[in-house]
């Protein structure tokens, strides 16, 4: 269809070009000859035949370029008052008047200090009553083939029909220029390019309006209104810029349109050129240049028009319309160079057309406009991915229902799967398969669920977040009814859609609260749903109501959160102490160095619940730099009592890869003269679940040091003995869980007999963690267990009572009786 409309285009424009062109050769050929004489007024020019009009009206036909000849005699009849010979200046031709004097010649009526007034816009010459002369000779010229009206009319007449003329013609113009103006005042102050192209044309055509129609001589001289006339080709220039711009900003949005961008900024910029250019050399373009120019910019406007897509139908047909109007004066203007048209009213015909042409452009801007705020005020509610309505229209819906007071239920879900085929089918892909699926969730939810709960009404999905969508359940919902919902929505996604023969199976995450039962205001719904949609379970359930505990649990971790940044500075961390005992010496070998916080509002917050939260908010660097520097500070205190003491400090997988760790390492063992040797880094097990050589690399980074590396919590996680011969640790450390029972549980013996045989045989010293009693030490002496620590050794204690309890162990003769004490 587009192809065709395309092809009739380029053809009617070959077409018109072929009439300029040929109107341009044949009409050259015309010359001036001797005037022949008529009653009243008589016509001379070139091969035309002359013409004889009435005493009072006639027209006369301009051929392009050629000075035609007027001999206008009054009648005498008319001569009894003032009388006004008046005729119609061709677009942008002139008309001088003549009066013949004594010696027969003709002289112009300027240089006879006789000056009419309008020259421009109405020439015209004024009989006096009882004049001698009856006869005034007129020179006409036109640039083009035209058209010119003479009439001998009474001067009161004339005055009334020129005030007339005037004042449509000032209305005209006047209103060209406010629309003008105000669009290209609108544009700068919004910034908006499109109405600063619309502007700049609407002043262009005025500007041309002026000239052709003379309306200058009102305001300026008649010399300078006809030097201004010269800058019609400039404005013409202009005009056609500031029109391939309308289409450029208006209608290049599909793919092919956007393909000629560039190249109509570039043609609408050389039509500006040019037509400064013109201006500053003050000359008239060519006639093939300016139809040249004209068509052109026709072609690529057609062009413009015929690549939109059915989503610019209203556009297309709308720009139809608009340009129709200067079409057709267009094709009437080429008529007229090649038919001796006699036609009158042609300029109330042109004038009509541009009005058209000038209220239809307003009425597409205001449209456009429209337009515009409508589908800003759609995608206010609407996303514009997959079309589903949004969060605002989610919110909207929840604010109704709770100021109507009406029980609902809100359920939130999260395809796993998304991230997955964003990342490898691109983001339209992803797109096309929500869209694809939430289509049948639609048809599901109002098929089925709808019956099942018996609700009203169309059911929709919101799209809350990127990868959060929602569904508003009206009316009293119970637990059996929610999971009927769960399962349909679980249903369509585990059934999936095609892709290149590849099934795509996703599944969900829900998360579901109820009002009033969960939350009174539309945000702490919202918020509560989130709660349980993030609500994570070992027992593979996919969906969760909000229950207060886990809000409880979320909050806290939120304070926590924001009380870890003040820490610090507010000194609310301190260190605790748990000695580690040799045992086969018998005597303190080290301790390790265990963090507490005392928050005031919360009192005290074991390690278990705030290190996560440190390490996942990012402020677990800060934690570990003052628990090194303060436990290495202690250290250098506790060597002055205990020269073969031995620190232990953990250190969050985080921290590992540190390079800022060894450097403050470095720093603190050189300021306080401490042995590396005497310094053991704590790692837990399943920091060494993950890349081999990268771990491997930074553990003897910390070796090149001379600390040592021990591997905490171990059999807790799963490494294998390869994994731990090739990392090399200097200690196993076996987890309390399978020591605080060993003495009945037959497995933790076995466990811990067989790590203690293990860890010897790859070179590690074994400590078990959580002796509570005399006899789980003996038997830990019996396997061979290097150290041992725990609440049967000693609790945690805080530095000074730490040191306080080594003087004591130190001066008891047997540390097992010290113990049992």
């Amino acid at each position: 269809m587009w192809l065709s409309v395309a092809r009739y285009a380029a053809l009617m424009l070959a077409t018109i070009y072929c009439v300029f062109t040929a109107a341009s050769v044949t009409l050259n050929q015309y010359t001036l000859k001797a005037i022949d004489g008529n009653p009243e007024i008589s016509v001379g020019y070139g091969a035309f035949s002359d013409a004889t009009f009435t005493a009072s009206k006639g027209t006369v036909s301009i051929p392009k370029g050629v000075d035609v000849w007027l001999r206008v005699q009054v009648p005498e009849s008319m001569l009894n008052s003032k009388v006004v010979v008046s005729i119609e200046r061709p677009s942008l031709g002139g008309v001088e008047f003549y009066l013949m004097v004594t010696d027969d010649s003709l002289y112009p009526v300027s240089e006879l200090n006789i000056s009419a007034s309008l020259p421009n816009l109405s020439p015209h010459f004024i009989f006096e009553p009882n004049t001698s002369s009856r006869v005034v000779f007129a020179k006409i010229s036109s640039p083009y083939v035209s058209t010119s009206e003479v009439e001998i009319i009474p001067y009161s007449n004339y005055v009334k029909t020129t005030n007339v003329r005037l004042f449509f013609m000032g209305v005209f113009f006047g209103v060209m220029c406010l629309i003008s103006i105000f669009m290209l005042s609108t544009g700068i102050i919004s910034k908006r390019t499109s109405l600063l192209a619309v502007g700049g044309y609407l002043l262009s055509l005025a500007l041309l309006y002026v000239a052709h129609k003379g309306l200058t001589d009102v305001v300026i001289s008649y010399q300078n209104s006809a030097n201004f006339m010269h800058f019609s080709d400039s404005f013409m220039c202009f005009s056609l810029g500031f029109c391939l711009l309308f289409f450029h900003y208006f209608l290049t949005q599909n793919r092919l349109a956007r393909k000629f961008k560039s190249g109509i900024k570039l043609i609408a910029g050389v039509y500006v050129l040019i037509g400064i250019a013109a201006a500053v050399a003050n000359v008239d373009l060519p006639f093939a240049m300016q139809s040249t120019m004209v068509i052109v910019a026709i072609v690529l406007s057609a062009i413009i028009l015929a690549s939109q897509d059915k989503s610019s139908a209203k556009e297309v047909y709308f720009c139809v319309a608009i340009w129709s109007p200067i079409v057709a004066v267009l094709i009437g203007f080429a008529a007229s160079q090649t038919i001796n048209s006699t036609t009158e009213h042609v300029s109330i015909v042109n004038d009509s057309l541009i009005a058209l042409h000038l209220i239809l452009l307003l009425l597409f801007v205001i449209w456009h406009d429209a337009e515009k705020r409508r589908i800003y005020i759609h995608y206010a509610q609407f996303d514009k991915e997959t079309a589903l309505p949004n969060k605002f229209a989610l919110f909207g819906a929840l604010a109704k229902l709770e100021e109507q007071n009406k029980p609902h239920t809100l359920l939130l879900f999260k395809p796993l799967i998304l991230p997955s085929i964003r990342l490898n089918f691109g983001l339209t892909f992803a797109n096309q398969h929500i869209s694809k699926l939430f289509k049948e969730v639609h048809e599901q939810i109002n098929t089925y669920g709808s019956a099942a709960v018996a609700n009203k009404g169309d059911t929709h999905i919101y799209r809350l977040e990127d990868q959060v969508f929602a569904i508003v359940l009206d009316g009293k919902i119970e637990v059996s009814q929610v999971e009927q919902y769960v399962c349909i929505l679980s249903s369509v996604f585990e059934e999936g859609v095609w892709y290149k023969d590849t099934k795509i199976v996703d599944s969900l995450d829900v998360g579901v609260a109820n009002y009033p039962m969960h939350a009174k205001t539309t945000e702490k719904l919202v918020q509560r749903a989130l709660q349980a949609l993030n609500t994570k379970t070992h027992n593979g359930q996919r969906w969760h109501l909000f229950d207060v505990e886990s809000s409880m649990s979320s909050e806290r971790q939120l304070k926590l959160t924001s009380f870890l940044k003040s820490a610090i500075e507010q000194e609310q961390f301190s260190l605790f102490f748990q000695p580690q005992v040799d045992l086969k010496t018998g005597r303190v070998f080290g301790s390790e160095v265990l963090i507490r916080w005392l928050q005031p509002d919360l009192g005290y917050i074991p390690p278990d619940e705030f290190i996560p939260i440190a390490e996942s908010s990012g402020q677990i660097y800060e934690i570990t730099e003052w628990v090194v520097e303060q436990a290495l500070k202690y250290q250098a205190q506790i060597t002055k009592q205990i020269p073969e003491h031995v620190i232990s400090i953990n250190v969050s997988g985080r921290d590992l890869s540190r390079r800022e760790l060894s450097v403050q390492l470095i720093t603190l063992i050189n300021e306080l003269s401490l042995a590396p040797s005497q310094i053991m880094i704590e790692i837990t097990e399943s920091v060494t679940i993950g890349n081999e050589t990268e771990l491997k690399g930074m553990l003897d980074d910390y070796r090149s040091i001379g600390v040592k590396v021990a591997i905490d919590d171990f059999g807790t996680g799963y490494s294998s003995l390869a994994y731990l011969s090739k990392l090399g640790f200097d200690e196993l450390k076996i987890d309390k869980s399978f020591v605080m029972d060993i003495e009945t549980s037959k497995s933790n013996q076995t466990i811990c007999k067989a790590t203690c045989d293990m860890a010897h045989s790859l070179g590690s010293k074994v400590v078990a963690e959580g002796v509570e009693d005399i006899n789980s030490y003996i038997r830990l002496q019996a396997y061979g267990c290097d150290y041992a620590q725990g609440y049967f050794i000693s609790r945690p204690l805080p530095f000074n009572e730490f040191l306080s309890w080594l003087e004591k162990v130190n001066s008891a003769s047997d540390i097992k009786s010290f113990l049992i004490r």
